[in-house]
């Protein structure tokens, strides 16, 4: 195995990046994974990770398609966005806690379609095969705000518990 000078790479990875309002200058959230090139900052590729279909401590799963709709994909594109101001594209990751990814992909589906005004979406629109990436585990929705079009690409990965 070799030794690589990682810090001359152009990309940067950070995690859990505070997110500031430019008026007041107080925090309004931070990123959970956000990927920036060379030293421009202002522009960044952001991912919000929500977990889905959890299983408890009595075997009961929830699936938690509503969370990762409501209080993570509205980041981007809900009445007060906190990320990706001003770019066109964002993503989100689903940490699918028992592996079932056809049942969160649904569950998630059905919530978005559920919530398309709060999500800037046209009705029936849900998501989408990824035009990036066309596997199982990649979706992608598009979002109409007022002052451009927004993707959001969704990224849904089973995670084993043993």
């Amino acid at each position: 195995m070799q030794h690589r000078d990682l810090n001359g790479l152009p990309l940067k990875i950070e995690r859990e990046v505070s997110i500031d309002d430019p008026e007041t200058g107080e925090e309004i959230g931070r990123i959970d994974l956000c990927l920036t090139c060379d030293h421009r900052s202002e522009v960044y590729f952001a991912f919000e990770c929500k977990r889905l279909n959890v299983i408890d401590k009595n075997g009961r799963t929830s699936s938690l398609a509503k969370e990762y709709v409501m209080n993570g994909m509205t980041r981007f594109v809900g009445s007060e966005p906190q990320y990706a101001i001003g770019l066109k594209q964002g993503g989100m990751i689903g940490y699918v806690m028992n592996g079932k990814i056809d049942g969160a992909i649904t569950a998630v589906n059905k919530q978005i379609k559920d919530h398309y005004k709060d999500l800037q979406m046209k009705p029936s629109k849900g998501l989408n095969p990824s035009s990036r990436l066309p596997e199982n585990l990649t979706r992608e929705s598009l979002h109409h705000l007022p002052d451009r079009e927004f993707t959001i690409h969704h990224v849904f990965l089973p995670v084993s518990t043993i």
